[in-house]
């Protein structure tokens, strides 16, 4: 991720730009559950290399779901991991993300540092809803709280479903619609 000029996150500056919009060339994300070949990874590696950076040397690379990879392109990617780049860039930091460590080689993992993340509580992931749409001008009210307490429960805990389902409601709510109606469509759309 690129640093902000501001060092404050401001949202205005080049760098602060290409982080939102995902085209940082420092950071590059890689769905792996789409791209599970080698052929993939190295394009994304080429790509990191050879990219204007403003400067930085470091680049980091998140490939989710990499369970995803087939079994000969995890072998043939631990060149890629312990090799460094050919330019100039200092270091690169690779974040494997999966629900299925078991699926990963073992010289992959031995060289891994591993962190496990937990499902957040009911309480932070409402706290989460709420504050998001406190930014998108949502004036929440004690009357809209079973709400966003469904928008947690439905989801299973799942932040990225249950901000999803709140994408599909706050316009309705912004509009005026009565909460307590919208409980009954969001339980439709976790089924």
């Amino acid at each position: 991720m690129l640093r902000c000029i501001t060092n404050d996150l401001c949202g205005e500056c080049k760098p602060c730009e290409l982080n939102s919009k995902g085209n940082s060339l420092t950071r590059i994300e890689i769905n792996m559950s789409d791209k599970n070949g080698i052929f993939d990874l190295r394009n994304a590696i080429a790509k990191m290399d050879s990219g204007f950076s403003f400067g930085s040397k470091h680049r980091t690379i998140i490939c989710d779901e990499v369970q995803g990879l087939t079994a000969s392109a995890q072998r043939a990617w631990l060149k890629d991991l312990e090799e460094p780049f050919k330019s100039n860039i200092l270091s690169c930091h690779w974040l494997l993300v999966t629900s299925e460590p078991e699926k990963l080689d073992k010289a992959i993992v031995s060289r891994c540092q591993k962190i496990h993340l937990e499902y957040p509580t009911e309480e932070q992931l409402v706290k989460r809803l709420v504050y998001i749409a406190g930014k998108e001008g949502l004036s929440v009210t004690s009357d809209m709280q079973p709400l966003f307490i469904d928008l947690a429960r439905s989801n299973g805990g799942q932040v990225r479903a249950a901000i999803t389902s709140l994408e599909l409601v706050l316009p309705l709510l912004l509009d005026g619609d009565d909460p307590n109606s919208l409980i009954s469509l969001v339980k439709q759309m976790a089924a």
